[in-house]
């Protein structure tokens, strides 16, 4: 699901590209500002297929990106965040179908091609106990570009920190 194919045939990741050509790629002056203010911490971005998916593709990419640089540690951290979530879910002993079928997941979270909100970045980040950046280009009149931070600021710093780029309808990975 991933590396798949868009649907207009490009790659749904694409290589890195220099920070510096992002500014071309909007029309917004306020953007364009805010792209070339990012140049003075981050260097490279990475495209992600505009297909409603973006924000959960770029987040499991980046973060499994940033897991081979970690110490080992990080991966066992992991399972054993996700271990007891599993445990938990089983012990609600639900029909099989449940979890599948569940009113606003059903239709909100399940489903591919589904923009991500706020109460979607929040869960994520919680469950996984993954720290993570969103940096904001919008065309607000807010000078410098907008930056969430997400996650427990005490998290071990083995822990890697995803960092997406958002501008209004769209998420790219930035570095």
């Amino acid at each position: 699901m991933v590396l798949q194919t868009s649907q207009n045939g490009g790659p749904k990741i694409h290589e890195k590209e220099p920070l510096s050509s992002l500014e071309s790629e909007f029309v917004y002056d306020a953007m364009k500002d805010k792209s070339n203010k990012l140049l003075a911490n981050y260097s490279e971005y990475r495209k992600v297929a505009g297909d409603g998916s973006c924000f959960y593709r770029s987040f499991i990419y980046s973060y499994l990106e940033l897991l081979v640089k970690v110490p080992h540690e990080e991966e066992l951290r992991l399972i054993g965040t996700l271990e007891p979530l599993l445990e938990k879910f089983q012990r609600l002993d639900l029909p099989g179908s449940y979890y599948h079928g569940h009113d606003w997941c059903r239709g909100k979270v399940i489903p591919m091609h589904k923009d991500a909100f706020e109460v979607h970045v929040v869960a994520l980040t919680d469950v996984l106990q993954v720290p993570f950046r969103i940096v904001n280009v919008d065309i607000s009149r807010i000078a410098e570009p907008n930056t969430h931070i997400f996650g427990s600021p005490d998290a071990s710093p083995s822990v890697p920190c995803v960092t997406l780029m958002y501008r209004p309808g769209h998420y790219d990975i930035i570095y």
